[in-house]
């Protein structure tokens, strides 16, 4: 493929189709991970919609060899994939799926094709795995500014209109419902932290500034490491530690574009305070940092939300415009957005903006939870089963996506479609406490006595680790009215949930007409 054409065709001149371009991809990572070297892949595709599909065609492929998929999106200011992918501790495990690198900021937005060049083999040295995600203008400009990269690569496939498959009315609906999901923007790298790695993360950053010299050379390093290890305390709960490192990095941020790393790590101790329930305290940490950079979008967009959950919609609203109109493809803030929708009442502009949400960033569920949730406002439950299918097809793990589905067939007095999405949850995690609630709820409105019975004696040994709202849902399907009424007035208490919800919640229909006038 020489720079700038497109598109790769066989022997009789026929687009190459959809399944062997997937094969083709996924037999280079096979031989990659056989002889232990790196894997530079190209993936060119013709529009989002066939983007989509063909990564997450690949990335079940990938889980299958039991690797993981990593999603890098390159923005103007983490621009230096080399160096990033670099740092990543346990690298050898994973598969980077790139995209993005028209979004890199620079002159004529070529910076992520200059580093690609620059650090082309820190990706052979560290045996780096990805696929990089291109559409046709990102295809023809990276062999224009990163030549000798393009001369690195292992091999490039491409998706056209013509070799994708074709979309079935049922995965037209959008993602899944129920509660407001809200977006703080802490890490402008979209990627997958697990909580059963974060100790050998920290373990390793740790090390890593420790053996740095203390000088000016390594300002920009230091505070970055900074940066991350805040981000990965504060994963942990431990707000102490994480605040100390962005102080710490604070001082540092003298060096050239220090201002831009500077409003990040002031709106990252802003959301330390948002998620202590410090508001007051967030909001200044906010504005402090649109105050050293006026045109960061995610610093609005924090500041929106923290005006939301203080009762100051007018000023939350003003934010978050701001930052879309800052930055456009902030999935973040365009999901915030449609939650103040949905909060004013106005449902249709929730969903449309947790449309742009989604369609900004494909791969994160929260949007697409919001958007099913929408379509429930609007007495919509169809589209809303259809998006919470889709959201599982796409990660069939999470539990909560199918309880959720769950629970509006519950609300359909569809039992039967309901026990299996609970069943399914169940499989998933068989600690889970919510999925045993809706078990047992269907195995009585089917009459299944024996099966609720069982399910209750394995819901016992978690009971006593769950929040007082479940306790209550748990005691009402058990027959215990008496004790599940005591349990939800405490649940109301502690803001666990409203009567309002109350009144909407299944597993709750026999205490809507309990005493609950203390509260």
């Amino acid at each position: 493929m020489n720079p700038g054409t497109v598109p790769r065709q066989n022997l009789k001149g026929e687009t190459e189709s959809f399944d062997s371009s997937i094969t083709n991809l996924l037999e280079e990572i096979e031989l990659s991970i056989k002889w232990d070297r790196p894997s530079i892949l190209l993936a060119v595709y013709h529009s989002e919609v066939i983007g989509r599909q063909a990564q997450s065609a690949l990335e079940k492929q990938i889980f299958s060899l039991r690797y993981k998929v990593t999603h890098i999106k390159v923005d103007k200011e983490n621009f230096d994939l080399a160096w990033f992918l670099s740092q990543f501790d346990q690298h050898e495990q994973v598969v980077f799926f790139v995209s993005g690198l028209r979004w890199g900021g620079g002159r004529s937005r070529t910076n992520a094709y200059q580093a690609l060049n620059l650090r082309r083999e820190l990706f052979v040295s560290q045996k780096i795995r990805m696929v990089i995600w291109l559409n046709p203008g990102e295809a023809v400009n990276l062999p224009i500014h990163a030549p000798d990269f393009w001369a690195f690569r292992h091999r490039v496939v491409e998706f056209t209109d013509k070799s994708s498959h074709p979309i079935n009315e049922s995965q037209k609906g959008y993602t899944n419902p129920i509660t407001r999901h809200d977006l703080l923007s802490w890490r402008d790298w979209q990627i997958n932290e697990t909580a059963d790695r974060i100790n050998e993360k920290i373990k390793l950053r740790e090390s890593l500034l420790a053996g740095m010299p203390v000088s000016d050379s390594s300002l920009f390093m230091r505070t970055e490491l900074m940066y991350t290890l805040a981000f990965l305390y504060w994963n942990k709960g431990r707000f102490d530690k994480a605040e100390n490192y962005l102080e710490q990095a604070l001082v540092l941020t003298r060096f050239p574009d220090g201002i831009s790393m500077k409003s990040k790590l002031q709106v990252a101790t802003g959301i330390l305070y948002h998620d202590q329930g410090d508001l007051e305290k967030a909001i200044q940490r906010y504005k402090k940092a649109l105050e050293t950079n006026r045109d960061y979008s995610h610093g609005w967009n924090n500041l929106g939300r923290a005006y939301l959950d203080s009762g100051h919609r007018e000023e939350a609203l003003e934010a978050y415009n701001r930052s879309v109109k800052l930055d456009p493809r902030n999935a973040n803030a365009w999901n915030n957005l449609g939650n103040y929708y949905r909060l004013n009442g106005e449902f249709q502009k929730g969903v449309d903006a947790y449309k742009k949400a989604s369609r900004f960033e494909s791969l994160l569920d929260i949007p697409l939870i919001n958007i099913a949730s929408a379509y429930l406002d609007l007495g919509q439950p169809d589209k809303a089963i259809r998006a919470l299918k889709k959201a599982n097809r796409s990660d069939p793990s999470n539990v909560v996506t199918l309880m959720k589905l769950g629970n509006i067939y519950h609300g359909m007095n569809r039992f039967k479609d309901a026990r299996t999405a609970y069943s399914n949850a169940n499989k998933e995690d068989p600690s889970y406490f919510p999925a045993y609630i809706g078990l047992i709820a269907c195995d009585i409105a089917i009459k299944k006595p024996r099966s609720a019975k069982k399910h209750i004696s394995q819901a016992l040994p978690f009971l006593a680790n769950q929040n007082e709202l479940l306790q209550a849902e748990f005691e009402t399907q058990r027959g215990d009215d008496e004790k599940a009424g005591k349990l939800l007035k405490r649940a109301l208490q502690k803001n666990l949930t409203t009567i309002q919800e109350v009144d909407r919640n299944p597993f709750l229909y026999s205490l809507r007409e309990h005493d609950l006038s203390s509260t």
